[in-house]
């Protein structure tokens, strides 16, 4: 047990549960070597990423398979047309396992329907996606993200970055489904923590809303506790309004407090 003052007065109150059980162990020490800056660690398992482009223009599968070459070297598994005999192309495609998106931004991949159901299909599995421009200017969609001209990742360092950048969302993603679907209850207390303790604010500023999902649904107040961290380390206004949305459906002392001292501590951004 630990103990939190609150009003004045002590309570007792679960403390997490420490990161050294066994599989919490294993997922720290692949997912910390891979995330943690200055080191080149690669992920275990090759990351299948779904290179989309207009398979009308020549250039392109000329391109992927230059591309290919390069990311293997990072641990990425470029996926270029992998489609057989006979099948049909969109079902294909969302049947594909896949980890994140190479979108080749050109006019003719932008207007291929194609093309955007594969990116309408990473945006539901929530897969890291990420823009290189070809030709033609940057679409309005697109504009929220950081696209990279192609010429600039076919020659070191971009092309060290792209991977990099890559693995790092891969990999965050990986430990965000491990929070959900853990072998072991515990475990996915011990991921939470991992998560808190060891992921870049920016990514978890991108996920605040699947971070509440979670947090909402969860039964484990420790659990909730690291979550609710995680947002604070955010500390962008959406991780506070989630922060403030929680703050009325908590009723756990512990994660309850936290969000208290975030909001009063940090106060709105």
């Amino acid at each position: 047990m630990c103990f939190r003052q609150t009003g004045g007065i002590l309570r007792d109150v679960p403390q997490p549960p420490s990161l050294e059980s066994g599989l919490a162990c294993q997922a720290r020490n692949v997912y910390n070597l891979t995330m943690r800056p200055g080191t080149s660690v690669l992920p275990t398992k090759l990351i299948p990423c779904l290179f989309t482009h207009h398979c009308g223009d020549p250039r392109a599968h000329e391109i992927g398979g230059k591309l290919k070459k390069a990311l293997a070297v990072g641990g990425i598994d470029l996926v270029s047309d992998p489609f057989r005999p006979g099948d049909q192309i969109l079902a294909r495609t969302q049947t594909l396992d896949l980890e994140a998106l190479l979108f080749l931004l050109s006019v003719g991949s932008w207007d291929s329907p194609y093309c955007q159901e594969e990116l309408r299909l990473a945006g539901r599995r929530r897969l890291p996606t990420f823009f290189l421009r070809l030709t033609g200017g940057i679409p309005r969609e697109c504009r929220r993200r950081l696209v990279l001209d192609l010429a600039d990742v076919m020659v070191d360092p971009g092309r060290k970055v792209l991977a990099e950048s890559i693995v790092k969302r891969v990999m965050f993603r990986r430990l965000l489904q491990k929070v959900v679907d853990p072998l072991l209850p515990d475990d996915a207390v011990a991921y939470a923590q991992e998560l808190w303790e060891d992921t870049d604010a920016t990514l978890i500023a991108e996920a605040v809303q699947e971070l509440e999902e979670i947090c909402s649904s969860s039964p484990s107040p420790s659990l909730r506790y690291w979550i609710i961290e995680a947002l604070g380390k955010a500390g962008t206004p959406s991780a506070y309004q989630a922060l403030l949305r929680l703050s009325h459906r908590e009723e756990h002392p512990l994660p309850a407090d936290a969000i208290r001292e975030l909001i009063v501590g940090k106060g709105a951004p």
